[in-house]
């Protein structure tokens, strides 16, 4: 009888212990999730929203005045937001879409881009034909990790 009570005893404390160790287990993994949302909050903010604001406007000012930008967007996604999933972004890069009446002014537009200090590559995703007067384009600025 006394050791049918320590059975059960004992029996009853590796019930708890499992429990226990589920529960630190789903403790580790939310930290885990917190750690790496705070890293990556940390991460898009990194840059300095004047510093953002310099290169945006540096962009902007250089843009021939035949060639409309449709589209720019900062640090994009890299897939869309799914609630279980991690977000991804590319960090140090600008998303450029846009139409070109005249494709040498576009790829001299490209080339004084290539130029400047801040930018550290630029990769041309599609340049192809729109309408008969325009042709539609996108590329990436990728942004020197030194920056200015």
């Amino acid at each position: 009888m006394v050791f049918s009570g320590y059975r059960s005893e004992m029996i009853q404390l590796n019930n708890e212990l499992l429990v226990n160790s589920n529960y630190r287990n789903s403790l580790v993994q939310l930290q885990n999730n917190v750690t790496k949302k705070a890293a990556l909050v940390k991460n898009i903010t990194s840059l300095s929203a004047s510093k953002t604001s310099w290169y945006l406007n540096e962009l902007g000012t250089s843009v021939p005045s035949n060639i409309l930008l449709v589209e720019l967007k900062y640090q994009p996604l890299r897939a869309s937001i799914k609630k279980s999933k991690e977000i991804l972004i590319d960090t140090h890069t600008m998303h450029v879409k846009g139409i070109s009446k005249s494709s040498t002014d576009f790829s001299k537009w490209i080339a004084f881009l290539k130029e400047q200090k801040w930018v550290k590559n630029i990769t041309i995703r599609s340049y192809g034909k729109g309408k008969k007067t325009t042709t539609s384009f996108e590329y990436l600025i990728h942004i020197a990790d030194e920056g200015l």
